[in-house]
């Protein structure tokens, strides 16, 4: 089952999806600016205090792993890049890694340009209200079509459920209606959640 809010209007569910993926700057921001201000020097720790000061709350640390030099935040480099935070790569190198504001946008377009590019495009979007009404339109018919698929997919499993006449033939009656047949999901929501 899905976790979106199905009283909000599909115009609604955009416009909060496009205010909340807004990328954050503050803590790749505050990173470059340091670059900028000691660009040629190595990289201290005193480089990553002026981070955490000029960026309380973030947690800046210099991260050295795998032959490269990175600065990391939240909980990034403890859960494996896979929790809150993120990484800068600063060099490829772990002694006396050199500060260069250069290298470090061209190789981290992700928490740079990219970013600014993607949040420019989420500002145009939620700046046009045609195109958030056309794609709400378009959630809103997607949403009332998974309702209905979950409401006639209940009554075919009752009608091909163990002991009913039709149970022969309930997994053929999958395929039909394009499931498959795999069976360690709820076919229902293997339709409705692709991808998860």
């Amino acid at each position: 089952m899905s976790d979106t809010n199905t009283t909000e209007t599909g115009a609604d569910t955009i416009r909060r999806l496009l205010r909340d993926t807004m990328e954050p700057t503050i803590p790749p921001d505050a990173i470059l600016a340091q670059a900028m201000m000691h660009k040629g020097k190595p990289l201290t720790k005193r480089h990553v205090d002026a981070m955490n000061a000029s960026a309380p709350g973030y947690g800046f640390r210099i991260d050295k792993i795998a032959g490269m030099t990175s600065i990391v935040w939240g909980d990034w480099a403890r859960s494996n890049g896979t929790g809150p935070g993120g990484s800068v790569l600063i060099a490829y190198q772990i002694a006396g890694a050199i500060l260069d504001p250069v290298w470090v946008r061209e190789h981290n377009a992700a928490y740079y340009d990219a970013r600014d590019t993607r949040n420019n495009q989420r500002r145009a979007l939620l700046a046009d209200d045609d195109e958030a009404m056309h794609l709400g339109r378009l959630v809103d018919s997607a949403r009332e079509a998974a309702q209905a698929f979950r409401v006639a997919y209940s009554l075919i499993k009752q009608a091909t459920e163990y002991g009913q006449p039709m149970s022969v033939i309930s997994y053929d009656v999958e395929r039909a209606i394009g499931l498959g047949t795999k069976h360690d999901a709820d076919p229902a929501d293997r339709c409705l959640n692709l991808g998860s």
